[in-house]
């Protein structure tokens, strides 16, 4: 389908969904736009002391399976699966207000009769003198504002995406540090310790927010040793019933390294450190009363922009080129969302896509230069548990895109049940259809929460 057809039916479907179709990533993160300011800024630290020790345990058990009809795509796996997805979460809480935690998380995946094993979070919580709070280990931090696109947040590992897969998300390794400034603002620190074998391997980064007025602002930033500097600003508040969401982060140049064809005609890696960028997105969201029943009906609506992306056309060129020297015979593997997805180790001669996804180079939906989605959840459709969610997503450069359909049942004993449908469109090696390749697929899911 063409732009027009995608910018009528976001109205229409009011939804957002992630690139392509990889069935370990279906049911992506929900994360709704920041609510107006009420003049606290919140925290995920611990804002209230136990009457004493505690230890508390949840978790969830998910069965899934897919049936895929697409066409085209990368993505050669069959066409159907079945996987069990269970996390576990246990926490102890102290009477002093610190705490520790551990998320666990274990895959079986029906198809291939494989398991595997995740610690997604897990960390000590403490105070100093009830002034600095203190979280060392894995953890999945609040950081920046979006639904989809948060621009200033380069501490979490996953990113968020519209539908979240089974399980919990996974956690950034690191100290985090958090100074509360009175009931209106919070200064904040991380310094990331993945993959750190030295001190200039230490990557930081640093955030104030406060409220102002009925907004919430913060500023932010991210330093790392012979790397570009980067700066950020973003904030939230309610205009005319909407809640409003918006940020922007400004590179003094590449974070990561681009494809590039050096002197020898071979596919090599460059990072350009006076390559200034900005990453922009914002988003309006609102909940409606629908035959007297509040927040029954809720739209959102949000985008993103950047002044020098990689660009959608590195997709579409099919020229072959050996790699270089120092890639020859390197492993390869492809993160989407801080998941690893097997792939099949490629041959030392590739086009540039081939080169890019096998160096880890590709992050759903932030490859060109613009972005549209939305959402619509109706809750009570037809009867009380059940919830209707419409979704779409759109690459504003090649025109490809992805909509979602989705009926969901859910008690209050914490058993659910859910059936989605996706429709993938584009053309041949455009964005939203070069891995999962273009036409429908469907999701069931089946899971209890205790």
């Amino acid at each position: 389908m063409k732009t027009p057809i995608l910018l009528l039916a976001l109205p229409l479907c009011a939804a957002f969904a992630e690139e392509g179709f990889d069935e370990s990533s279906f049911f992506q993160d929900t994360a709704k736009a920041a609510a107006p300011s009420t003049g606290a800024v919140k925290t995920d630290s611990v804002a209230a002391v136990a009457a004493g020790a505690k230890v508390s345990f949840s978790g969830d058990l998910w069965s899934t399976g897919q049936a895929s009809w697409r066409r085209g795509g990368l993505d050669t796996t069959g066409g159907s699966g079945a996987q069990l997805v269970g996390d576990a979460t246990v926490e102890a809480r102290l009477s002093t207000g610190s705490r520790a935690l551990a998320t666990f998380e274990v895959d079986h995946d029906a198809t291939g009769d494989s398991s595997s094993f995740h610690v997604r979070e897990m960390f000590v919580d403490g105070n100093v003198g009830g002034v600095l709070w203190l979280r060392g280990g894995k953890q999945v931090l609040q950081w920046g504002r979006g639904i989809l696109w948060t621009p200033t947040d380069l501490v979490n590992v996953e990113g968020r995406t519209l539908v979240a897969r089974a399980g919990a998300r996974e956690g950034a390794s690191g100290l985090r540090l958090q100074v509360p400034v009175g009931q209106t603002a919070n200064l904040y620190g991380f310094v990331n310790l993945a993959h750190v074998s030295a001190s200039d391997s230490l990557s930081a980064a640093w955030r104030a927010e406060a409220a102002v007025g009925p907004a919430e602002v913060a500023v932010s930033g991210w330093h790392k040793k012979d790397a570009p500097t980067a700066l950020g600003i973003d904030g939230s508040t309610g205009i005319l019933g909407w809640d409003v969401q918006a940020g922007a982060l400004w590179l003094s140049g590449d974070l990561q390294a681009r494809p590039v064809v050096d002197g020898s005609g071979y596919w090599n890696l460059a990072r350009d450190d006076s390559r200034q960028q900005v990453r922009a997105g914002g988003g309006i969201g609102r909940s409606f009363t629908v035959l007297g029943v509040p927040d029954r009906l809720r739209l959102d609506f949000e985008g993103l922009w950047q002044s020098d992306p990689l660009g959608s056309g590195v997709l579409k060129d099919r020229t072959r080129r050996d790699w270089a020297p120092a890639f020859q015979g390197a492993p390869t593997s492809l993160v989407v969302n801080g998941v690893p997805v097997q792939v099949t180790k490629p041959s030392p001669s590739t086009d540039e896509s081939g080169f890019m996804l096998a160096h880890g180079l590709y992050t759903p939906n932030q490859l060109s230069w613009g972005y549209l989605a939305g959402m619509a959840s109706f809750q009570q459709f037809v009867v009380q548990d059940l919830t209707l969610t419409l979704q779409a997503l759109g690459n504003l450069e090649d025109g490809s895109g992805l909509g979602t359909a989705a009926l969901s049942w859910r008690t209050f004993r914490g058993f659910s049940v859910s059936l989605t449908g996706y429709w993938f469109w584009g053309r041949s090696r455009d964005e939203e259809t070069f891995l999962s390749g273009s036409g429908p697929a469907v999701e069931a899911r089946m899971g209890v929460a205790f």
